[in-house]
This record gives structure tokens, C-alpha cells and sequence, in this order.
């Protein structure tokens, strides 16, 4: 399992290259700056709540709690990657 600062710094990333692409959408497609907002406020509040998580875990005493805590933000830091697909259709 990697550390908890690798982890929050791979949310980072990923919300920082999610972003980045939103910007990149906007300029090649200026008529739809309002559903690029939208995502890019959903890829902010993802992110914020993915590193709350990672900083406060549930169920520090048991080691296979805190397994499953930990995979199901992995799986949560997909459900961010597939925003993009948002702006995409």
C-alpha cells in the first residue's frame, strides 16, 4: 500500500491533468464553457473529499478495515477520471 503523501499527491495529479484537459475542452469548444464549469467544480469537490478521506480513515485499529477504506477511494479516484467522458458525448 503506498504512503498516505503518495496517494494524496496522486489525487493531485489526477485532478490536476482532469482539469487541465477541461481547459483545453473550453478553448476548442467555447460554446460549452457552462457544462466545462460544471466539471471542473465536480473535479474540485471530488478532490477535496477524496484527501479529507485519505487524511481522516475510518477504522484505524483493524488493518483490513483500513484495506478496504483505502481501495474503495481508489476506485472513487476512477469514478473522477471518468468525468471527462462527461464533456466527451
Amino acid at each position: 500500500m503506498p504512503s498516505i503523501r503518495e496517494l494524496k499527491d496522486e489525487i493531485n495529479t489526477i485532478a490536476h491533468e482532469l482539469i487541465n484537459e477541461c481547459y483545453m475542452h473550453r478553448h476548442f469548444h467555447p460554446t460549452k464553457n457552462g457544462e466545462v464549469n460544471k466539471v471542473i467544480s465536480e473535479i474540485i469537490r471530488m478532490r477535496t473529499d477524496l484527501i479529507y478521506r485519505v487524511n481522516h480513515p475510518e477504522g484505524k485499529e483493524d488493518p483490513k478495515i483500513l484495506r478496504i477504506y483505502y481501495k474503495k477511494i481508489r476506485e472513487d479516484m476512477g469514478k473522477m477520471g471518468r468525468l471527462i467522458d462527461k464533456l466527451k458525448s
